[in-house]
This record gives structure tokens, sequence and C-alpha cells, in this order.
């Protein structure tokens, strides 16, 4: 364990709320350690842990609320001029929406993993936000310096946009998904384009 190596761990693990909170982020990652790194179940003889509702569900609100920070920002600070959506929560809704759109679409597509699934969506769009987020930084950088920026702005988005539906058919085909559930994917936000950016 890492408290046997390093003394200095072992020492401030004595605190109860110290333990208590590195468990608490064991089992964070423990039950989701299959999201992060997708494998299929349908292929091993094993595929611990077994399922947790609360801490699935605990990380699809973390990767939410980071989504609708990081995106929020990216939408106000570059692309206010095509935004048209609520900065403050207006990325929940369409993040939520996804997932329940998506949720209906495992049902009709006989998907039967749609646990496994939704966890996949919400770690797309989290890593998305991420990239997003770096790719803002960059943008101020350019900015600082005086260097024009208005079509890099939309370019970055659809860079990370992209991005996300190649991880999103690539996590389908690992962990051995019906790969129908990208388009499905693309579809949604498609759909949801218009309520979010000016389309003249």
């Amino acid at each position: 364990m890492l408290g046997t190596n390093f003394w200095i761990v072992s020492y401030f693990l004595k605190f109860k709320f110290i333990h208590w909170f590195f468990e608490q982020l064991y089992n964070f990652i423990s039950y989701n350690r299959k999201i992060v790194i997708p494998v299929s179940c349908n292929k091993t003889a094993s595929c611990n842990p077994s399922r947790n509702w609360f801490w699935r569900i605990v990380f699809i609100l973390f990767c939410a609320v980071v989504v609708n920070l990081i995106v929020g920002h990216y939408f106000t600070r570059h692309l206010s001029s095509f935004f048209i959506g609520n900065p403050v929560y207006g990325d929940s809704i369409y993040f939520i929406g996804q997932l329940l759109f998506q949720w209906i679409v495992c049902l009709l597509l006989g998907e039967r993993n749609w646990y496994d699934y939704l966890g996949h969506v919400s770690l797309v769009s989290f890593l998305g936000s991420l990239m997003l987020g770096f790719f803002g930084l960059g943008l101020s950088l350019l900015a600082y310096f005086h260097i024009q920026i208005q079509l890099l702005q939309p370019f970055c988005y659809g860079m990370v946009y992209a991005w996300m539906f190649l991880d999103h058919r690539k996590r389908l085909k690992i962990a051995d998904m019906d790969w129908r559930l990208t388009y499905t994917w693309l579809i949604y936000r498609l759909m949801i384009y218009p309520f979010a950016f000016i389309t003249i």
C-alpha cells in the first residue's frame, strides 16, 4: 500500500477525515475504472467491480459540473457572438438531455449495458471540455499578443467536437456496444445546436 512506502502518507491517513476522503476517492475511481479505461464485459470472464449506482451517479454529476463550467466559460469568452444559450446552466441542460436521449435510444436499440454507456457518454463530454479549456487558454494567450483569433475560436470548438465523435465511436467498439449509438449521439448534438447557436 501507499502508506507502507511513504511514511508521511501513513501519518496523514491517521486523521479520520483524510482517511475517509481517500476511501471515498478510491471508491469513486474503482467503481468507474471500466469507464476511464473501457473494456468489454461481454468478452471477459470477470467484470468486477459490480455495479454501484451511487458512484456512477456521482461520476456523471462530477462530469456534468466540470463540463458546464468549462464549456460555459468558452462559449462566453470565445463564442459569445454566436451563442444564444444560458452560459450559467445551459450546457447542463444539454448534458442531461443527451443522457436521457441516449438512454431512450439504448432501450429502443436493445443495448442492455446502458449503465456503462451513460458513463462513457459523460466521460467523453468531460474529456472534450478539458480539451476545450486547453484551447481556450491558448486562444486567450494569442489574444493577449494581439493575434486575431476570430476564425480559430469556432475552429477549435469544431476540432473538439470531431474528436469527441471519434472517441465515442472508439469506446463503443472496445466496449462491444451498438455502433449506432454514435450516430444517435451525433443526431442529438445537431438537434440542439439551433437552441444554442445563431443559425443565420
